[in-house]
């Protein structure tokens, strides 16, 4: 069973408590940035979203251009 324990700061405003699925959709939605900042109870200190592993889809090469014989 998921828990709402993560918040995040956006903006100099603090928002939560949520799920780590609903921080996950905000992620893939553009309504938490990488630059926004995340914690959780047990977290030292903030950390910015981008920090954290599996919240934004990995950086995609660019497709390499076809050659032209």
């Amino acid at each position: 069973m998921s828990e709402k324990e993560w918040w995040y700061a956006h903006g100099g405003d603090k928002f939560g408590p949520y799920e780590i699925s609903e921080i996950k959709t905000f992620a893939t939605t553009g309504k938490l940035l990488p630059t926004d900042h995340l914690w959780k109870q047990g977290m030292q200190e903030w950390v910015e979203a981008s920090a954290v592993k599996g919240l934004f889809p990995a950086a995609q090469p660019p497709p390499t251009p076809a050659s032209s014989f």
